[in-house]
């Protein structure tokens, strides 16, 4: 990105809508709309654009904070979190079939959306990575943001669209994770609570045996 949010510059991302919705669990969403009239190389290319702006710092902010977090709120864990999610909405009026067009967009886009699986393979990271999701826009009329009509690039399953922006397997490894590791601790606070109660009972035996 170039230029000033008032005149942004030649090759700039503008996105079609933004939503922010942080009460809903939406923090910041950029929504493109398609026809199916543009090819797929066209539409992935705007992802380049959405790369650069993401990486555009603000020159009067201490630190260079981000461009983008200077006018949106985004909530975000910057050593978990990926970057603002991209949604793609096809309306199927021209003669590309939105299908064909999701799958060829998410080929020329992989460098951006996929991530790292952790070291148990349970879930993948997303650090820095752009979460790109399409749908098309007579299934989103029909069944809303709450129906699982959303693709995340990357992903085998339809999700609802907080849990495609977002990373449900990650969030439910980790409460598992952390589920076991207070067990794990309670077991041990139990284990060594028996072996100081042992210890205890061992002593009081050996005195009462040299009294004897």
């Amino acid at each position: 990105m170039s230029g000033t949010w008032k005149s942004p510059g030649l090759g700039s991302a503008r996105a079609d809508a933004v939503v922010t919705a942080p009460e809903h669990g939406m923090p910041l969403l950029f929504i493109e709309a398609d026809n199916c009239h543009e090819d797929a190389v066209t539409i992935a290319a705007k992802s380049d654009r959405y790369a650069r702006f993401y990486q555009r710092t603000a020159k009067d902010t201490v630190g260079g904070a981000r461009l983008w977090s200077t006018r949106w709120n985004y909530d975000a864990d910057p050593y978990r979190d990926p970057l603002p999610p991209i949604l793609l909405v096809f309306n199927e009026l021209g003669a590309r079939p939105a299908r064909t067009q999701m799958r060829n967009i998410a080929a020329l886009t992989r460098h951006y959306w996929e991530g790292q699986p952790d070291r148990e393979g349970a879930f993948h990271f997303y650090r820095g990575r752009i979460p790109i999701v399409a749908t098309r826009l007579d299934l989103l009329r029909e069944h809303g943001p709450h129906g699982a009509v959303f693709w995340r690039f990357g992903r085998k399953h339809r999700e609802d669209l907080w849990s495609a922006v977002g990373n449900p397997r990650e969030d439910a490894t980790l409460r598992q994770r952390a589920q076991e590791h207070r067990e794990r601790q309670a077991q041990e606070e139990r284990q060594q609570s028996r072996r100081r109660h042992s210890a205890r009972h061992g002593a009081r035996s050996a005195r009462d045996a040299r009294r004897s």
